[in-house]
């Protein structure tokens, strides 16, 4: 009988919340590729498997909080620590960076300069930490330790009516990396007003999901149109299929659908599910994406835990490795991509 994902993240768990050093949470993570590798074999579901990566991950981030509020004492005001990006919709990978920010409650105007001090200090602590720990930083510097994404919650009110209202030529990047949140330590009421004021101004500014369908035209999904790979021509990565890139589409499309259409999940396949129950995507739609989604994360999991294949970048893979049936599957998922991109982005 194969394991079932609780039973092998109970004890991480346990141990995170028992680790008193950063060693001692560093050497736990490095269990996670050997974990990983027995739960893939076991045929444990990728989206248990990036859910169990995501709880880990976490657990990791409220231990070291716990330590960075006990050096710097009790915040000021309430707040909430929120994680974007994949690790935000639990759809982490063994080496995924930070994406989040810090929003705390608005103050009178003479204590904000002291309290945004505080929030600030928390964020580069913390941020810091988390990279000590194995969570790189973000190389867009989109953490908490910037002070453009530690703000008070009107503040973070203001920025979202600026990108959805006005003509912002980093539009798709701002979508990409703040739209999806949620909250890993503190008031999860925070989020909750900003999330509701979020769908307040899309409802009122359609406009702004048409642009971003339209951008969505311009992923470049690596299959050409006589159904032959694309792959790198570049360095290190030359003939190499870069997997990342084929993933993005479908994770891009389905939250601006999902936006569109009022659909609160923040997770890809719960978005999916959602879009196939409403009959907005038909339901063999839904599963051939949910099928195409699946394989892609398998391989680039497959390829971080495959130590062999050190010299490969994490996100990219060599077809040589792959089996005919691997290969064939792969061509058939980066075709239902294809098929998405044309049938929502007209």
């Amino acid at each position: 009988m194969s394991p079932h994902p609780d039973h092998t993240i109970a004890p991480v768990l346990r141990d995170i919340q028992a680790a008193r050093t950063l060693q001692g949470i560093q050497e736990i993570r490095n269990r996670l590729p050997s974990l990983m590798n027995n739960s893939l074999a076991a045929g444990i579901s990728v989206h248990e498997l990036t859910g169990f990566l995501s709880d880990v991950a976490d657990a990791v981030l409220k231990r070291l909080m716990a330590w960075s509020l006990r050096e710097l004492g009790p915040a000021p005001v309430g707040f909430a620590f929120m994680l974007m990006g994949s690790l935000c919709r639990k759809e982490m990978t063994l080496n995924g960076d930070q994406d989040n920010a810090i929003v705390y409650e608005d103050v009178p105007h003479e204590l904000q300069q002291s309290v945004n001090a505080y929030f600030l200090k928390l964020g580069k602590t913390v941020c810091a930490l988390l990279d000590e720990s194995g969570y790189p930083l973000c190389k867009g510097d989109f953490m908490a330790r910037n002070p453009e994404w530690c703000q008070p919650l009107s503040a973070w009110n203001d920025y979202y009516v600026q990108w959805i209202q006005g003509v912002d030529p980093e539009s798709q990047v701002h979508f990409g990396m703040f739209f999806d949140f949620r909250v890993a330590y503190g008031e999860k009421a925070l989020a909750d007003e900003l999330r509701a004021r979020l769908f307040r101004v899309l409802g009122d500014s359609r406009g702004f999901l048409y642009h971003l369908l339209k951008i969505a035209q311009q992923y470049d999904v690596p299959l050409g149109r006589l159904g032959k790979f694309k792959v790198s021509k570049m360095g290190r990565v030359r003939d190499l299929l870069d997997v990342k890139s084929a993933v993005e589409p479908i994770v891009f499309i389905v939250r601006v659908l999902a936006y569109q259409h009022g659909i609160e999940s923040i997770h890809t396949l719960g978005r999916l599910e959602a879009l196939g129950e409403q009959g907005i995507l038909e339901a063999h739609t839904c599963r051939s994406v949910i099928q195409a989604y699946s394989l892609l994360v398998a391989l680039r999991l497959k390829n971080q835990i495959d130590r062999d294949n050190a010299a490969i970048p994490e996100n990219f893979i060599s077809l040589s490795d792959l089996t005919p049936d691997d290969r064939f599957l792969l061509k058939e998922a980066l075709r239902t991509i294809k098929g998405l991109q044309g049938r929502v982005c007209q």
